[in-house]
């Protein structure tokens, strides 16, 4: 069964939107994300979503002082049945589910160091060398981009690559598990 990328979710829509230019329907996707996303842990009915979108917009000006939007309806309307779609309602639920966490994953990067060991006499050749290798973690957490750096030895590469195959081997499995139960699964 194909898997859903969220990540890629509003870009593959817009391409299948063939009444408007893609950049157009990316950014009305990608702000029925938002829209979705700001309001649809709240519980509210849909309407009450649109409501309060559409009422905003009406009271809004442009850097030219014009209002954004005249009138309510056909937008009200259009807003409902596009917050309205399941597909489009379960890809952003998936979205935010994976990274309703503390700390969400962003990147990695291992730098790897020579370093010598010198005798109290620094002038000297060092007498050895240790190689020292160290995982730079990158996350988001609170709204911000952070870096979390820890030093490895040869062993804690083994052990780290050891625990990210197992992971690895257990996320195959579940992924089957998925395709034979015919449950779809969304992946970010």
């Amino acid at each position: 069964m194909a898997e859903l990328k969220t990540a890629d979710f509003p870009k593959r829509v817009a391409r299948k939107v063939s009444a408007l230019p893609e950049a157009d329907a990316l950014a009305i996707i990608e702000s029925l994300v938002s829209v979705y996303m700001l309001f649809g842990r709240t519980g509210k009915p849909t309407s009450e979503i649109v409501n309060k979108v559409t009422e905003s917009l009406l009271a809004s000006r442009d850097k030219d002082s014009k209002p954004i939007l005249t009138q309510r309806e056909p937008f009200a309307t259009r807003l409902e049945s596009l917050l309205s779609i399941e597909s489009l309602q379960g890809a952003i639920k998936a979205l935010d589910i994976i990274t309703e966490h503390q700390k969400v994953f962003t990147g990695a990067r291992i730098l790897t160091d020579i370093r010598p060991v010198f005798t109290e006499d620094v002038k000297k050749t060092p007498l050895a060398a240790v190689i020292v290798h160290n995982l730079k973690l990158e996350y988001f957490e609170s709204d911000e981009n952070h870096e979390l750096f820890i030093a490895l030895d040869h062993d804690d590469l083994t052990k780290l690559i050891e625990s990210l195959q197992r992971a690895l081997e257990k996320d195959s499995t579940l992924r089957r598990l998925l395709a034979n139960s015919r449950l779809p699964h969304i992946d970010t």
